[in-house]
């Protein structure tokens, strides 16, 4: 396991990267901080792995400056981590173009997508809303912010079935998630 090729050597740089990468999905945010604390300045990875489980800390200003300073423009989860701050501050335009970008790197990221429908949303262009929750439920299928925001999608068009059976399944998904939002009981 991980943890035995750490002890084994505890320097060994692609066993930390996965390490910390698994802790920011499990949102161990403090964790996979303390995993990558200090950051080797030359080593992209890691900072890019720093700065996003700064953000999924709330330490955007933080968060910022370790990705602000990370040149590598085909990195998509760079754009990403760096949308998700604009995003974070409201800078919805900026979030936008962070975003497009990702998308031009990597056309399949389901969140991206999700993130542009949301922003689509904000913006009361519903067929475009719809269209990216659309694709990135196509891509995955148990992402539950997309069903619920679909739902919106349908219930401010009118299409209220429709609207009943997004916000359904995002409660199949995650009783918790659709239940907090309010939109679906038993």
């Amino acid at each position: 396991t991980l943890d035995l090729i750490l002890e084994l050597n505890p320097l060994d740089a692609d066993a930390l990267v996965l390490k910390t990468q698994i802790l920011i999905d499990l949102g161990r945010f403090d964790a996979a901080i303390g995993v990558l604390s200090p950051v080797d300045e030359d080593d992209h990875r890691k900072k890019l792995l720093l700065g996003k489980a700064l953000l999924g800390n709330g330490d955007v200003a933080a968060a910022k400056s370790i990705l602000g300073a990370i040149d590598d423009p085909e990195n998509a989860e760079l754009w990403y981590s760096l949308a998700r701050i604009h995003i974070s501050e409201n800078l919805l335009q900026e979030a936008k173009v962070a975003l497009q970008q990702t998308l031009e790197l990597k056309p399949e990221h389901p969140i991206a997508l999700h993130d542009m429908g949301t922003i689509a949303l904000h913006e009361f262009d519903y067929k475009k809303a719809r269209s990216y929750f659309l694709k990135a439920l196509n891509i995955n299928p148990r992402l539950k912010q997309g069903h619920h925001n679909l739902g919106i999608v349908y219930q401010l068009e009118g299409r209220l079935s429709a609207a009943a059976a997004s916000f359904k399944r995002a409660f199949e998904i995650d009783p918790d998630y659709a239940h907090s939002k309010g939109q679906y009981t038993n």
